[in-house]
């Protein structure tokens, strides 16, 4: 992934009582997977970082390929996924956690997937990543 950055600071409101403000501290825009995206950072009070990369990918074969590329270091802990009447996959919801061999940290990658339309987010912080994956509106996985 290459990217651009700009400051910004912002807050993302909770989406529930005793959740932390996440802070919005950079946006911009690069590649991922050979495609033009966009990113934000948000920090939490506690300064943990959790970004968040969207995009459009090209195809459905795309989507599929690059979700279980993202998802290969992790181990998966749900994987959620809405299907038209065909039985097509048409969103998708993957969490997976992995240790940081380096700091010893636990990290999340919570990737949302919508049609085409895809976040890729990742934290040391799996409620700080659940909260910004709650701010998300995804069509086909509410039943909208």
């Amino acid at each position: 992934m290459s990217a651009r950055a700009q400051g910004n600071d912002t807050k993302l409101t909770p989406s529930k009582p005793g959740e932390p403000d996440l802070v919005l501290k950079a946006t911009g825009n690069g590649r991922v997977s050979g495609r033009m995206a966009s990113f934000r950072i948000y920090e939490a009070p506690d300064g943990v970082q959790t970004s968040v990369w969207y995009g459009v990918f090209a195809s459905d074969e795309q989507a599929e390929s690059e979700i279980n590329r993202w998802i290969q270091p992790f181990k998966v802990m749900r994987w959620d996924q809405a299907k038209n009447r065909n039985g097509d996959v048409i969103g998708e919801r993957v969490l997976g956690s992995v240790r940081n061999n380096r700091t010893g940290r636990m990290e999340y990658l919570l990737v949302r997937r919508d049609i085409l339309n895809y976040w890729r987010i990742q934290s040391q912080s799996l409620a700080d990543a659940t909260q910004l994956d709650a701010s998300i509106d995804v069509s086909s996985l509410s039943g909208k």
